[in-house]
């Protein structure tokens, strides 16, 4: 089972991946990966690498098991 969430967001400028996180009320403790525009963005920059308005954001939840 897949779930699968998509959203629009409105003016972006001047928000981090990190303040993206957290208006999604996504937890701080958890690892997303995020990919802006189809490539990665690691979470050692999330709280550096600014959005720009057209950016195509993908956020997949933290995995589990090994």
């Amino acid at each position: 089972l897949r779930r699968q969430r998509q959203m629009c967001i409105r003016d972006s400028n001047g928000t981090t991946v990190s303040g993206l996180l957290e208006d999604m009320k996504l937890s701080k403790v958890e690892t997303y990966m995020v990919l802006i525009n189809g490539e990665t963005v690691p979470p050692s920059i999330h709280k550096e690498h600014f959005l720009k308005d057209g950016d195509d954001v993908t956020i997949f939840p933290p995995m589990e098991g090994g």
